[in-house]
């Protein structure tokens, strides 16, 4: 009985956390994204007062606690299904709270506990990505959206895999215009100048489809040798893009198809 109390109250606690963390994110506040300082040490916390509550540690579960929160990032690489999530976060749960000489399958516990009463009560894709700007995130889960609605295996898969980060700077391309964003090696960067673009939504599609492999988007050494102003992956990511939202090229997008046909 006194375990299944312990228990109830751990998988209040933490959902309470991660709601705070949340609502923190949705006012603006940094740090409280997946992995950020703030939800780690909120999950401390609850790990601490979760051990007290079972008769063992606070520092131990707050170790184990606070890892497999950290350790959220790393882990969103691999698969995106509740199973995976639980054994990788108790793993890594379980690492904390050895560190911190505790027991490894005690600390296993209070990472599932702490990974299946968020992210299984919580949107992880949302998390995931509550750094970003407003109109990227907004793009971000619609693409997620879609891909889902599509069916495609193999679109799901990268994905779920990939990260999207945003960087606060202006910079240019080879031929000197303003960079929006980059994509590559599983990952997609935006920069300053994507605030800018009216349709992010298309600008996210754009840059995803340079991460699927053998497509008309995926970018290709030949390509930019013949082109480096504008290589011809650019437009078929520009192409895959307007296919898979079915609509046309952004105005404010088109600068380098017509730059790409000027140089032909």
């Amino acid at each position: 009985m006194e375990s299944a109390v312990a228990g109830a109250i751990s998988a209040g606690l933490f959902y309470g956390a991660g709601s705070l963390a949340d609502a923190a994110v949705a006012n603006g506040v940094s740090g409280f994204g997946s992995g950020g300082l703030g939800r780690v040490a909120l999950h401390a916390a609850v790990g601490c007062a979760s051990g007290a509550a079972a008769g063992g540690s606070c520092r131990q579960q707050a170790a184990a606690a606070g890892f497999g929160e950290l350790a959220g990032p790393v882990i969103s690489l691999g698969d995106n299904n509740v199973a995976y999530g639980i054994v990788a976060h108790a793993v890594a749960g379980g690492v904390g709270a050895k560190l911190a000489g505790g027991k490894f399958e005690n600390g296993a516990v209070t990472g599932a506990f702490g990974y299946l009463f968020n992210c299984g009560a919580h949107d992880c894709w949302d998390r995931k990505y509550s750094d970003l700007p407003g109109e990227l995130r907004d793009a971000a889960r619609s693409l997620s959206d879609r891909i889902d609605a599509s069916g495609n295996a193999e679109w799901t898969k990268i994905k779920d895999r990939m990260t999207i980060t945003y960087e606060n700077r202006w910079t240019t391309d080879f031929a000197g215009d303003t960079m929006l964003a980059d994509a590559g090696r599983g990952s997609i960067r935006f920069f300053r100048g994507s605030l800018f673009v009216t349709d992010k939504a298309f600008l996210m599609a754009h840059e995803f489809a340079h991460l699927i492999p053998g497509s008309e988007a995926f970018p290709s050494t030949g390509d930019f040798l013949r082109n480096p102003s504008v290589p011809a992956y650019e437009l078929g990511a520009d192409a895959w893009a307007s296919r898979f939202l079915n609509r046309p090229v952004p105005r404010d997008m088109r600068t380098y198809q017509d730059r790409a046909q000027s140089l032909r």
